[in-house]
């Protein structure tokens, strides 16, 4: 018996499956390509010290502020012995979070690390802004952690696995409760950065 196109069309599609996720921040693609000028060029009108719509301000506090734009503005360089990687760091923001971006491109000029922390205290923001972008986590973790008087607070981390095993993490507390961390990352840096966990680990 021979099966109709539409029927075959639908049977392909389940057993294909659907196209594995890819994930971006503000277009710069985890595990895709991109260049330095790429990047640079993308964050050009990043101003995360600009103010409110309506607000105006006085024309030397206006320059102080572009001043700030332009230290603070995302620059690509060759990274201190790091063998020929390219690192980009400079201020954006997150769903409205200021963040002190970092992303880390390969020698094979693929974007392996956007790392982008933000203040605590925007993660709900943050946590809405991402789940509306990428939908259900794949997974999420619920761990107890403290603060030095002992108070338990309760850390939520969101799992979201893409395309070539690249991943999206979102955890409210990354370190201190006053820092939380959105993290995209390919396979080749999580191993990356647990090959240097375990040679600091024996550095003793």
């Amino acid at each position: 018996m021979r099966m109709s196109a539409l029927a075959c069309l639908a049977v392909c599609v389940l057993a294909w499956g659907a196209p594995a996720a890819r994930f971006d921040f503000k277009g710069v693609v985890i595990g895709e390509p991109a260049t330095p000028q790429d990047i640079e060029d993308k964050f050009k009108d990043e101003d995360p010290f600009a103010l409110p719509k309506g607000l105006n301000a006085d024309p030397s506090f206006q320059q102080g502020r572009a001043a700030l734009k332009q230290h603070f503005a995302v620059k690509c360089g060759v990274g201190a012995g790091a063998g020929g990687l390219y690192v980009c760091n400079g201020a954006v923001t997150v769903a409205g979070a200021y963040s002190d971006m970092n992303i880390l491109i390969g020698t094979d000029g693929i974007v392996q690390r956007i790392r982008l922390p933000f203040e605590a205290r925007s993660f709900s923001d943050v946590e809405a802004a991402v789940l509306q972008k990428f939908g259900k986590p794949t997974k999420s973790t619920h761990e107890v952690v403290q603060n030095r008087m002992g108070g338990s607070f309760d850390n939520v981390t969101h799992y979201w696995i893409g395309a070539n095993k690249t991943e999206v993490m979102l955890t409210q507390y990354a370190g201190s409760l006053d820092e939380s961390l959105l993290l995209f990352s390919t396979e080749a840096e999580r191993k990356m950065r647990e090959d240097l966990q375990k040679k600091n680990a024996r550095d003793l």
